[in-house]
């Protein structure tokens, strides 16, 4: 990815004849995710967000798969971690209920789940597998722009929800 996104950023811009200047905000999947995957994925925003002045929109990553969701009840957002933790989060329609936290399958009780990469994975009650999109973190960016845009880039971080380990072998 640390290869591919400028080049795909700068195809994006060309196919639409603009400059990264003329761009009113850089959105960015804020996590919880892979800590790699929003380590690359930050670093490139907030680099092209600081070098022309423009504002960043972090857009949370449960935020954006609830956007896709199937049902007005309440239900669980999820995008799979490892193993049987899942990265969750508890909507009602599209109110938030609780902080994003990283959980095992049981814990989330059997309620209606809307996830991301959880097609090989066995989970106890209704699930609904969706496929991530940055379609959906635009749609968050530009639905709630003037409430996420941050101009502090410094003070924009990624939630991470589990400790980073490397294990030597």
């Amino acid at each position: 990815h640390v290869k591919k996104l400028p080049v795909f950023s700068e195809r994006i811009l060309k196919e639409h004849h603009m400059d990264v200047k003329e761009l009113d905000g850089i959105a960015v999947s804020s996590g919880p995710g892979s800590y790699t995957g929003l380590r690359i994925g930050m670093s490139f925003a907030k680099g092209l967000a600081y070098s022309h002045d423009i504002p960043l929109i972090p857009v949370p990553t449960l935020m954006a798969i609830n956007i896709v969701k199937v049902s007005e009840k309440c239900h669980w957002t999820g995008l799979h971690s490892h193993k049987d933790l899942v990265f969750a989060q508890q909507f009602d329609g599209n109110d938030v209920l609780n902080d994003p936290q990283c959980l095992s399958y049981s814990d989330l009780q059997g309620l209606p789940l809307t996830a991301v990469g959880m097609e090989e994975k066995s989970y106890p009650g209704e699930i609904n597998h969706v496929q991530a999109s940055s379609i959906y973190i635009g749609e968050i960016a530009l639905r709630e722009f003037q409430l996420l845009k941050n101009e502090d880039i410094d003070q924009v971080t990624p939630l991470y929800l589990t400790e980073f380990n490397l294990n030597k072998k």
